[in-house]
């Protein structure tokens, strides 16, 4: 009982940031794997665009097709690095999981994202911003037009499924914590 009680918890504690954000609830982490949304002012879906894990295609750029972006952003990229590894210009590429911002494609500028990407020279780089990959939806605003910022809406990133490594360290803590309840 016990095991259980602990396996539950771990589990919300774990997806629970990812619905987190009332415009974002109608995606469902365990298929979307990448997801771009914009929330209006009034906490309703206003433009997003998604992927799931089968149909991702690390040469695509996903963009919104409503919410413009913010061309004083474009050259300034997010890179997720995976594995809470540092990552960056200097460093291996193969540390880099998704890039968002303002990229330019087919002859325009749109806010969008790469799943799995390790060129991002649609971004106008390999990237700006390197973090570690949250668990979670990122905000995403500073890519967004600033007039639509003056509004009030908000844009999200989410690389929501997880890697087989994160997923090997969380089945290690249960597993960890599974053998202390029970001593």
């Amino acid at each position: 009982m016990k095991f259980r009680l602990a396996l539950i918890s771990c589990l919300l504690v774990w997806a629970l940031p990812s619905f987190a954000i009332p415009c974002l609830t109608p995606f469902n982490p365990l298929v979307d794997s990448d997801a771009l949304a914009v929330c209006a002012p009034n906490g309703g879906l206003y433009d997003y665009v998604s992927v799931t894990e089968a149909n991702e295609n690390a040469n695509t750029i996903y963009t919104l097709t409503l919410a413009g972006p913010d061309l004083n952003q474009f050259g300034f990229a997010t890179t997720f690095c995976e594995f809470a590894a540092p990552c960056g210009p200097a460093l291996p590429q193969i540390y880099y999981s998704d890039i968002f911002g303002v990229a330019s494609t087919n002859g325009g500028y749109y806010l969008g994202f790469s799943s799995d990407n390790e060129a991002g020279t649609p971004y106008g780089s390999e990237g700006y911003y390197f973090i570690p990959e949250p668990n979670g939806w990122y905000p995403a605003t500073v890519y967004l037009d600033p007039a639509l910022q003056a509004q009030g809406y908000t844009a999200w990133f989410i690389s929501s499924v997880p890697e087989p490594t994160t997923m090997l360290l969380i089945g290690s803590g249960i597993a960890l914590l599974a053998k202390k309840l029970r001593k």
